[in-house]
């Protein structure tokens, strides 16, 4: 899955018009995950964000399945640079965290999506009378809770 992640970083550094490209692997496990919608591998993260911002920039990526040993032209070669690569002291598997910030930013987008279609309903009249959906400030005790509710609930229904 590093050699993927390292391919897809080239592809992605690449300035040549070029859009289309493939990278064979004989890995099914890292095919079948970095194909997931929300891999937990930290590679596999980052594999997504890259073909993301590949496909932001029109390169399409297509992965290929190759059977290992097959006397593919130049496989051995590709299979010996990949354990090379993979004992390397320079490209050891980097501690890629979760960030807070991209879990943030992801619930902020989906606030905002649920607004968006909140605000478009045409069966629900409350967006003609409040322009934000907040969540409102209410006492901490039960009936107080209640009287606001009606409160609110006939000013805004009767005005």
């Amino acid at each position: 899955m590093l050699a993927i992640h390292h391919a897809l970083l080239e592809i992605l550094s690449n300035k040549e018009p070029q859009s289309q490209y493939v990278i064979c692997t004989d890995s099914v496990s890292s095919l079948q995950t970095i194909n997931q919608l929300y891999p937990s591998n930290p590679i596999a993260q980052r594999i997504s964000d890259i073909r993301y911002q590949l496909e932001k920039s029109n390169k399409k990526v297509k992965f290929v399945y190759v059977p290992s040993h097959t006397n593919i032209e130049g496989y051995d070669l590709a299979d010996e640079s990949a354990k090379e690569a993979e004992a390397s002291p320079e490209l050891q598997p980097q501690n890629i965290p979760i960030c807070e910030v991209l879990i943030s930013d992801m619930k902020s987008r989906i606030r905002n999506l649920y607004v968006e279609h909140w605000k478009s309903s045409e069966a629900n009249k409350i967006p003609f009378i409040t322009k934000a959906l907040e969540k409102p400030t209410s006492p901490s005790k039960r009936r107080d809770q209640v009287k606001i509710c009606r409160l609110r609930h006939t000013y805004k229904t009767n005005t």
